[in-house]
């Protein structure tokens, strides 16, 4: 008497699996790397968006690294940096006074994002004197919602 063959079904994977699977496999997607200064932020000025970043439609993504920095290091203490997605800021990045991460070595995240989503990075002028040269970047990954199945296959 023979035993049957065991069979694996593939079912579809959900956005979560897919996500925590990427994490592991660095080269899979397409990298984004976005970087933007504001010349002048004005004096006592809004929050003002420096950088941001649009998941594609029907993608997923994982936000993977933001460095703030400014011209003058004195500037850092008149400044209030924030991370948005979708326009609400991410908790822990909310109210980040002075540099986290720096432009060759930024900080590591691991905040999943998808399509649609948008990241923002903004900054406040908490001085009343115009601050030049406020810098942000963000880095990250996108890719389809069909990776390779490779624990199955």
């Amino acid at each position: 008497m023979s035993r049957p063959e065991a069979r694996l079904r593939k079912v579809p994977l959900s956005p979560l699996v897919i996500l925590a699977r990427a994490q592991w496999y660095p080269l899979w997607g397409t990298h984004f790397a976005e970087a933007d200064f504001l010349a002048s932020l004005a004096a006592a000025a809004p929050f003002t968006r420096v950088v941001a970043f649009r998941v594609p439609a029907g993608d997923l993504g994982i936000l993977e690294g933001f460095a703030n920095g400014v011209a003058n290091l004195t500037d850092w203490d008149n400044l209030t940096w924030q991370v948005r997605l979708n326009g609400t800021a991410i908790p822990m990045l909310q109210s980040i006074q002075g540099p986290l991460g720096v432009m060759p070595d930024p900080i590591e995240l691991s905040i999943p994002l998808r399509g649609g989503h948008l990241i923002e990075v903004m900054v406040r002028n908490n001085s009343g004197v115009a601050i030049t040269n406020p810098t942000a970047l963000i880095l990250g990954r996108t890719f389809a919602p069909d990776l390779p199945d490779l624990f199955l296959e």
